[in-house]
């Protein structure tokens, strides 16, 4: 092989070479309008997909917190009629027009430190826990050897 050839050769395998080239790059050219297309959808598909989860989401969070606030209202009203039955069976029975000790409403329990106001100072102090049960350990076994 001669040298003319040899440079025949490798000129014929450049443009073949750059014509390949040029037919592949026309054909998936990046940023084309159809690759965009592509892309846009494929991201349309995951953001409607993660709207769909988060939608679930928050019907599951919504569904929790209207049971939390059903069982909430089932557990009050039995304590609500057992507070109503003690203060009318307190009022009715008892005798101590000077010494209320149970409020008004089942609510002023619920209202803080202002909910005793109306009960005599001497009063209140029976209705803060006693410390020294505070102290003992209901689950110890006390064995007499």
């Amino acid at each position: 092989m001669t040298s003319i050839e040899i440079w025949a050769i490798g000129i014929v395998a450049a443009v073949i070479t750059g014509i390949l080239g040029f037919l592949l790059g026309r054909r998936q050219p990046v940023g084309s309008p159809e690759q965009m297309k592509q892309l846009t959808q494929a991201h349309e598909r995951q953001l409607a997909q993660t709207q769909a989860e988060l939608d679930a989401y928050r019907e599951e969070v919504h569904a929790y917190h209207e049971k939390t606030a059903n069982l909430f209202v089932s557990i009050a009203a039995p304590y609500k009629e057992m507070f109503d039955h003690l203060t009318e069976g307190y009022d009715k029975l008892g005798n101590f027009t000077e010494r209320k000790v149970l409020p008004d409403r089942a609510g002023a329990l619920l209202d803080g430190p202002d909910a005793n106001k109306h009960i005599p100072p001497e009063l209140t102090e029976d209705l803060k826990p006693n410390p020294d049960y505070s102290k003992v350990n209901p689950t110890a076994v006390q064995k007499d050897y």
